[in-house]
């Protein structure tokens, strides 16, 4: 009889999310990135099977719909996940999720790790595997209401703390 070996694998992986960070605002989003790891199993020799995969999804709560990569736009009604480059690290580039992304709205990237044993992480704890940022691409808007445009002022006119006035 030949033998061979297994590893009886029940440990869950984790994916971690190193770009973009919690609670920022985005103009653009060119790589969303992250690293995983399978722990060591509970049994003898702590054996583990190693990632097989990282999964993620965008989620834009304002709208309650979910990233469909395959069809590069935010249309799926229900939670989609869908798998990066690479495990450890790995990344995720896609030109038209900025081009996607609504101004001044809040968005949910989760990251999902998978093991070569099919077991698949289900907690989800921010800012590790979670993360919520905003996308802002309007320019900020300035502008001064003292001194106007084209009037005459004498250097008395323009001292102290109100000689400048505008908004911002």
């Amino acid at each position: 009889m030949a033998n061979f070996t297994f590893v009886y694998d029940t440990s869950t992986p984790t994916g971690f999310l190193v770009q973009p960070s919690s609670g920022q605002v985005y103009q653009s989003l060119a790589t969303i990135s992250g690293t995983s790891a399978d722990p060591d199993g509970v049994y003898p020799n702590n054996k583990k099977s190693d990632m097989a995969r990282v999964e993620i999804q965008i989620y834009d709560p304002s709208i309650d719909t979910y990233w469909n990569q395959a069809a590069s736009a935010f249309n799926l009604g229900v939670s989609s996940y869908f798998a990066v480059g690479g495990v450890n690290p790995w990344s995720y580039s896609n030109g038209a999720l900025t081009t996607a992304m609504i101004s001044g709205r809040r968005y949910v990237l989760t990251a999902r790790a998978v093991d070569n044993a099919g077991n698949a992480q289900s907690v989800f704890g921010s800012p590790v595997s979670s993360r919520t940022f905003t996308v802002d691409k309007a320019a900020p808007l300035a502008g001064f209401t003292l001194p106007v445009s084209g009037q005459a002022y004498k250097s008395t006119d323009l001292n102290g703390g109100s000689a400048l006035t505008g908004t911002a």
